[in-house]
């Protein structure tokens, strides 16, 4: 589409026009290059002549008159700046001229455009090139009524330039001086703005009356705003009649809202004399707009009010004398009206939703107890509209009766609505304390006793209300929550009404801990809720809550009457998320019978899991699929998990135990070799934690099972012999979270110091593969670390471990993981203290510490990052010099008498330096500063 670099104007023009009809009507790729195209020109030198001509062409399309606007404000906001007084003078007089014609075409989006253009040649121009801009805008307007162009034209073109010149002015970037000029700029036009508003507000012609108020508006809310609080008063008094006339009602509430928000309006006088009296005479015809079904009117007033309450309603509570507090109460009221908007989602009205902000704010401001010492006075002047407020927010509880129109995104806005609304209740709760539940019981059993076809809605919203005072209902309060309980007889069979019990109830379940005799009636509800199916997993999981606080009652018939309908559920097609929440539930249960019946009962819940399991045996006929040995690995091992809560009798066998005996002939199959039977890592982690699981839950095991784990009389156990050639991350760390368990155990010194062997020979032999992984280095050096702590109980007393230690931390350094370097260097400083304290760490830093230190002068040579080493590796030279100088001398002798080490730019000087000044008796301060010359030296410093 590039034109001739020589051709002329009509050519440019015949393209540009061209290329903007391909923008509005061409496929994809034509637009592409016409957007391309139009986009060089209007950074060309060229795009203000093409962009006028197009503009005064009679020829021209709205869209292209648009366009040529876009060309011409490019080139102006990159050639003002720099342009000579002739062109300046150019610009403007041709800028005023395309605005004045624009006025006079009608077109109201072009004017704007225009304005936007004529905005930026002034923002650009002041102060030094044009001055008192908006009087001289609108001088031209009022010149060009003269010359033929309709009066009520030009007022609404002046209007519109000084709107969007001050919206301009906001979006600019502009230095210090060009924005104190423009603030200049705006208090000397601001007279010049508010004459001309006041006139048009006066003129009742409905499109001039919305320019002055959008004008009016604009101002209002520019931060440098010269508008004075007595103008302000004067624009309200205007605007307040404006917004009772539908026409220009939204533009009016903008105005009121934007001094609303005003800094001059936050001040107790102002706020009582102008802005409450204006809050409160929107009442009745608010009442008259929800009575005429306008709910948009009835919403602007709304926005009005709760605008004033959002901003200031801490200053408001401050009116303390009986005419203030009367015109409060009466806001409130208002308010309390406004929550009651008719409709229910926000999608339909955004009013009620809107206020639940108010209401928290106005809640804490009224009950908090550091308001000047006010509160006895608040609570005096305000405590009886609570109970009114209660009452509405149950209302707007309520779902419609058809929520078949909705979307799934009107619903989640509703849920959140009726969220921030519980929250509201919860506070209530907190003020009203019984009264609060007497209301919502009310309402549940009016409802309860209607014959109305939609009275379920009722029920349920009382349901929610009574969920959200649960939150803070005292476990004392026995005169009205009793009623909740007698009420759930007589729930009507309705989905949500069910849906919202199974919900309501187990929030209750620390008040029926203290209240055993409701009992009864709640377990009733949540039997029968199992019947169906698509209240299976509500009711799951409130009678889970409820067996946790309420397992002391729940002993004798009542334990075989919530057992039997689970043990059920187990026979029906139920998901997989279903019967992880039904074991749950189940164990929950049994945990709470006593232990025999406990016992049995684990046996028959594992039974179907451990069937499957079972098939990894040597020699079954069939092997499990995939997808069925991962689910049952899972449930045995959420039964282990659970099982804990099962207190262990001494002549008894304990569950967990039982059941790891049980499954552990496939557990030997999986951990050995589980590619063999087609296991992945991820289900071995399982059957690990259930292990894991398994041995937290018990104080003791068998000598057959440590000895298995373990390993003893010189064989591999089976923690190691799961690891094959390298071990698998699960493995790997369950195993160390195993060891965890029992270095506490004094009985297992022996094998722990053999598993303690293997583990850190299977390190050190697979350190290139591991050192990547800093969760498994980590979980290596705290295992190390628990070793050297309790070394006199453990792993320390075997004497072929020290060295093993000293080898992996040694190794630890030469990572290049900052984490694993510290954990190494811990390590060495705690075995390098038991040197004097414990024989085989003696023994083990005699074997293995010269190798240890090479590995530190490498570092300090350069092999590792300069400022982890100067930070680090003087630790362990500094404990080496502190519990066993003469070897750390003697080592570092033998070493640094080498050439070239530990590397050639270190000088023999440097080297006999440090090993005299080690012979010293040296402070700390004195160690690190000849460790670091000496760091220097190996740098070549």
């Amino acid at each position: 589409m590039a034109a001739e670099e020589d051709g002329g104007l009509d050519s440019l023009l015949l393209e540009a026009s061209n290329a903007i009809a391909t923008m509005y009507e061409g496929e994809s790729d034509a637009v592409k290059r016409a957007s391309q195209w139009l986009e060089d020109l209007c950074n060309s030198d060229r795009a203000w002549d093409v962009g006028h001509a197009l503009f005064t062409s009679e020829y021209t399309s709205t869209e292209a008159r648009f366009l040529s606007v876009t060309m011409m404000q490019t080139y102006v906001t990159a050639v003002l700046p720099t342009a000579d007084d002739s062109t300046r003078d150019q610009i403007r007089g041709a800028v005023v001229d395309l605005m004045l014609s624009s006025v006079g075409a009608g077109n109201k989006m072009i004017l704007t455009k225009t304005a936007g253009l004529m905005a930026a040649v002034a923002i650009r121009s002041v102060p030094d090139y044009w001055g008192n801009v908006v009087a001289e805008i609108i001088g031209a307007h009022a010149h060009a009524v003269a010359d033929g162009l309709a009066e009520d034209l030009a007022r609404i073109g002046a209007l519109t330039f000084c709107r969007v010149f001050v919206q301009e002015i906001g979006k600019a970037a502009t230095s210090v001086a060009q924005k104190s000029a423009l603030k200049q700029e705006i208090c000397l036009g601001a007279p010049t703005i508010l004459e001309v508003c006041g006139e048009e507000l006066g003129t009742r012609d409905t499109d001039r009356v919305k320019c002055a108020l959008e004008c009016l508006e604009t101002w209002i809310i520019l931060p440098a705003s010269p508008l004075t609080p007595d103008i302000l008063t004067d624009i309200i008094g205007v605007v307040l009649e404006l917004a009772l006339e539908s026409e220009v009602r939204e533009v009016a509430i903008d105005v009121l809202v934007a001094i609303v928000r005003h800094p001059h309006s936050d001040s107790h006088p102002r706020l009582m004399k102008e802005f409450v009296p204006a809050a409160n005479s929107f009442a009745a015809p608010y009442s008259a707009a929800i009575d005429e079904g306008d709910s948009e009117g009835a919403a602007e007033y709304a926005r009005f009010a709760v605008s004033l309450a959002d901003n200031h309603i801490r200053v408001l509570l401050h009116a303390t004398d009986d005419a203030e507090a009367e015109a409060v109460r009466e806001f409130i009221g208002f308010l309390m009206q406004i929550l009651g908007h008719p409709g229910q989602y926000p999608i339909e009205e955004t009013v009620s939703k809107s206020t639940c902000y108010f209401w928290s704010i106005y809640i804490d401001a009224v009950t908090d107890p550091e308001t000047d010492g006010q509160l006895e006075l608040y609570k005096g002047l305000y405590f009886d509209l609570f109970v009114p407020l209660l009452q509405t927010i149950i209302t707007k509880l309520r779902r419609v009766a058809d929520e078949s129109d909705l979307t799934s995104e009107d619903l989640k806005e509703f849920t959140e609505y009726r969220a921030d609304l519980e929250e509201l209740i919860s506070s209530l709760q907190l003020i009203l304390g019984g009264e609060c539940q007497r209301e919502i019981v009310e309402v549940l059993e009016q409802a309860l006793g209607s014959e109305d076809e939609h009275a379920w809605r009722a029920v349920e919203a009382a349901l929610i209300a009574l969920r959200g005072s649960a939150q803070t209902v005292r476990n004392d309060e026995n005169l009205y929550t009793p009623r909740l309980f007698v009420c759930l007889e007589h729930l009507p069979n309705h989905p949500h009404v069910i849906t919202s019990a199974l919900q309501t109830v187990p929030q209750y379940a620390e008040w029926l801990n203290v209240h055993p005799e409701h009992l009864e009636s709640v377990v009733t509800m949540l039997l029968q809720a199992l019947e169906v199916s698509e209240f299976v997993d509500p009711a799951l999981k409130a009678l889970h809550e409820i067996v946790v606080e309420c397992s002391q009652h729940l002993a004798g018939e009542a334990f075989e009457a919530m057992l039997g309908p689970c043990v059920g559920l187990f026979s029906q097609a139920i998901s997989r998320a279903t019967r992880a929440n039904l074991v749950r539930t189940m164990c929950t249960m049994i945990a709470g019978a006593p232990h025999k019946r406990a016992l049995e009962e684990t046996e028959q819940l594992c039974a179907p899991a451990l069937e499957v399991v079972l098939m990894l045996k040597e020699g079954s006929p069939a092997a499990p699929s995939e997808r069925a040995l991962d689910a049952a690995l899972r449930e045995l091992d959420q039964v282990c998990a659970c099982m804990i809560l099962v207190h262990p009798v001494p002549e008894l066998e304990h569950p967990v135990l039982a059941l790891l005996k049980a499954v552990w002939p496939a557990l030997e199959v999986l951990f050995v070799s589980p590619a063999d039977v087609g296991v992945d890592e991820d289900m071995v982690a399982v059957a690990w934690t259930m292990v894991l699981s398994a041995i937290k839950t018990l104080e003791s095991l068998t000598s057959v099972f440590l000895d298995a784990l373990l390993g003893s009389d010189g064989e591999t156990g089976l923690l190691v012999t799961s690891f094959g050639g390298c071990p698998t991350k699960p493995a790997l760390t369950c195993a160390l979270q195993l060891y965890a368990e029992f270095y506490k155990w004094e009985a297992c010194t022996e094998p722990l110091a053999h598993l303690l062997t293997q583990l850190t020979d299977c390190y050190v032999r697979n350190f290139t593969t591991l050192q990547s992984d800093s969760d498994i280095t980590s979980a290596y050096f705290e295992m190390m670390m628990k070793c050297i702590q309790f070394a006199p109980q453990c792993a320390l007393l075997n004497p072929d471990l020290g060295p093993l230690v000293v080898q992996l931390a040694t190794e630890g350094l030469k990572c290049q993981e900052l984490p694993s370097i510290r954990a190494a260097v811990t390590v060495l400083e705690r075995l390098i203290d038991k040197v004097t304290k414990v024989p085989a760490a003696d023994a083990a830093l005699a074997e293995c510490g010269g190798a240890l230190l090479e590995v530190v002068y490498l570092g300090f040579a350069g092999e590792m990052n300069r400022s982890t080493a100067e930070s680090e590796l003087p630790k362990i030279i500094r404990a080496m010099y502190l519990y066993m100088r003469p070897q750390l001398i003697e080592w570092s002798t033998s070493l640094l008498e080498q050439d070239a080490f530990p590397t050639a730019a270190c000088s023999m000087e440097a080297k006999k330096t440090l090993i005299s000044q080690l012979h010293m008796k040296l402070t700390l301060k004195e160690f690190k500063t000849i460790l670091q010359r000496f760091a220097n030296a190996c740098r070549g410093f």
